[in-house]
């Protein structure tokens, strides 16, 4: 019973151990696991708040342009300077930010004093209204702030083209510059193109797609409710100065990041997530794989270990059945000069697997000194001899040898070998006492 109580005690605390470290080692992973992936969100965010900057930076040119230029402007009419005073000086502009701002700038214009002044010097159609153009009724509408107009598509070039306006102090007149996109969808395409993103995008507060990496999308509103993956996007991202989120389409999932720019337009990466965590999950699923292979191996060797135990077990108990019928009994390294206790005495049993002693020539001589009768003693002493041993063992199984012990019993010794090394030297062998009869006898 006791036996079967320690190998399932053994058993329990091999399972519990095997519990501990796998949720030890699957904690430790996952907060590894975790701690990576909230980097990487971090650093898809960093990747557009900086494109968003970037994208500020080009469009703060033209701003600080009709910022400057209102604010003359503003100046000139205080001092009621006439409209050629004010055409003058948006000819003048005109020539000398066309140096500065993007090749696309086609000149400053706007109305002054209800009339339309041209700084490049172009002259509208007859019946053309400036107050009913969507640059003059933005800047109305924005109140003297600087204002991003809805870009529209030019029909003929296909480029994508943005007013920038502003009503000045009077609260009916109005400066604005054209500027040409095109810039921008190349840094769009190039982001796309040079990143993990599957699209790359602007679109204004309207759901107007400003650029996009995909051409095609370009001039469409995703204001519109049309349920596509446009409509989608921009609802989980209207409104909201800066986000991580997730969008699922069509049974995909995707990571989108997003960045407001000047309070009017959103900078927009999208990913699919099996891509951006792709690597992420390749370790993932190496780690189980790992974690698998490192129980079944340590399952193994447990196995194993006591498997061996149990058999080391039943030959210890059958070698201490048979070492309990001896007087003495000892296994011997001969090179060593050393011997494990196997038998002592005849109450006491000790197995050793280990060599606990040394000197095992000189012990058997004081053991067998101490019980051997005299006339034996020189005949004993030579068949101890552990230096002519492996000589006197050549092919056999045992030598052995009769005495009187020192109380008149007939006895025998014997050395049985065990081990031989490589090139057939003797290295290990039992010794062994035993007492034959009471009493006997037995010639010297």
């Amino acid at each position: 019973m006791k036996k079967i109580f320690d190998e399932k005690k053994t058993l329990i605390i091999f399972i519990v151990s095997m519990v501990f470290f796998i949720v030890a080692i699957t904690v430790n992973f996952y907060i590894l696991y975790d701690k990576a992936r909230n980097n990487l969100i971090t650093n898809k965010e960093i990747e557009s708040m900086y494109e968003a900057i970037d994208i500020n930076n080009f469009l703060l040119e033209s701003i600080d342009t009709v910022r400057v230029v209102g604010g003359y402007i503003d100046n000139l009419q205080a001092s009621n300077a006439s409209d050629e005073q004010i055409l003058d000086y948006l000819t003048r502009s005109t020539d000398a930010y066309s140096d500065y701002l993007d090749s696309s700038f086609t000149g400053l214009y706007g109305v002054f004093g209800g009339h339309y002044l041209d700084g490049a010097g172009w002259v509208p159609e007859k019946g053309w209204v400036a107050e009913e153009r969507p640059w003059y009724i933005a800047a109305k509408e924005a109140d003297g702030e600087i204002t991003l107009v809805t870009p529209y598509v030019d029909s003929q070039t296909h480029t994508v083209m943005m007013s920038i306006s502003q009503l000045l102090a009077d609260k009916k007149s109005a400066v604005s510059l054209d500027i040409s996109l095109d810039s921008l969808q190349t840094r769009t395409e190039s982001n796309a193109a040079n990143n993990i993103w599957k699209y790359s995008m602007i679109i204004d507060s309207d759901g107007f797609v400003v650029t996009h990496s995909d051409i095609d999308e370009i001039g469409k509103y995703y204001s519109d409710k049309c349920g596509d993956f446009g409509e989608v996007l921009y609802e989980r991202i209207k409104g909201v100065d800066r986000l991580y989120t997730t969008v699922e389409y069509n049974g995909v999932k995707y990571a989108v990041f997003s960045a407001m720019i000047g309070g009017e337009w959103y900078c927009i990466n999208v990913v699919e997530k099996k891509v951006m965590y792709g690597s992420l999950v390749r370790v993932y699923f190496m780690f189980v794989i790992t974690l698998l292979v490192v129980i079944i191996l340590i399952t193994h060797v447990f196995v194993i270990v006591r498997k061996r135990q149990h058999q080391v077990k039943v030959v210890t108990e059958e070698l201490a059945a048979v070492a309990n019928t001896y007087k003495e009994m000892m296994l011997i390294n001969i090179p060593k000069d050393s011997y494990s206790e196997i038998s002592v005495g005849e109450d006491r049993m000790n197995i050793s697997l280990i060599d606990k002693h040394e000197k095992a020539q000189n012990t058997l001589r004081v053991n067998m000194d101490a019980i051997t009768d005299e006339r034996f003693k020189k005949g004993i002493f030579e068949f101890i001899s552990l230096d002519t041993l492996d000589e006197r063992l050549q092919d056999k199984k045992a030598i052995q040898k009769e005495f009187i012990n020192n109380r008149n019993h007939k006895c025998c010794c014997r050395f049985v070998p065990v081990v031989r090394a490589n090139d057939g030297r003797l290295e290990k062998v039992i010794w062994i006492v035993e007492v034959v009869d009471d009493a006997g006898t037995v010639h010297v």
